[in-house]
């Protein structure tokens, strides 16, 4: 019977799009701030280490569970932490700021130091900053922009170490 087995084999496309689509794409996305330390760029890679500045990272991505399906960046700002009082504004590049971006459009992997930004400090505390941001990387393939407002809180980072 023709007709039954198509609506079987319609039921179970219909399962199995609503349970790929509900449980198994995820997304993710974080900030992050870490005092006294830099970005020390090793090719393909970026460090967090040891040094006299304070580095924002935001991070956000998405993906499913299929081989190159999956995109995200990382980008960071590391600035004089002398910049960072409430309602200061300043350029990215600078000699008080730069930044670097992580892209991956899977299966590859970008980073670029190109990253022009425009960045308003909103609000500081002794835990927490707020900066509005406005980026732009024209390096990265098909290119990368931001604009928002984040906050970001103090983190550990494992081993004193970070690698990207």
């Amino acid at each position: 019977m023709p007709g039954v087995r198509r609506l079987h084999i319609m039921r179970e496309l219909i399962i199995l799009i609503l349970c790929f689509g509900s449980t198994a794409c995820m997304s993710y996305s974080h900030t992050a701030m870490y005092r006294d330390k830099v970005i020390s760029p090793d090719g393909t890679q970026l460090r967090i280490v040891p040094g006299g500045r304070t580095v924002f990272e935001s991070c956000a991505g998405s993906g499913l569970p299929l081989p190159d399906a999956s995109g995200g960046y990382c980008f960071y700002l590391e600035v004089d932490p002398a910049t960072l009082r409430q309602g200061g504004r300043f350029h990215v590049p600078s000699d008080t700021a730069r930044s670097f971006l992580w892209v991956l459009h899977a299966p590859s992997r970008y980073t670029s130091e190109s990253v022009t930004a425009e960045v308003e400090v909103t609000s500081v505390s002794e835990k927490e900053v707020s900066l509005r941001i406005t980026a732009d990387d024209k390096v990265v393939p098909d290119g990368w922009r931001f604009s928002g407002g984040l906050r970001y809180s103090e983190r550990p980072i494992p081993k004193d170490l970070r690698t990207f």
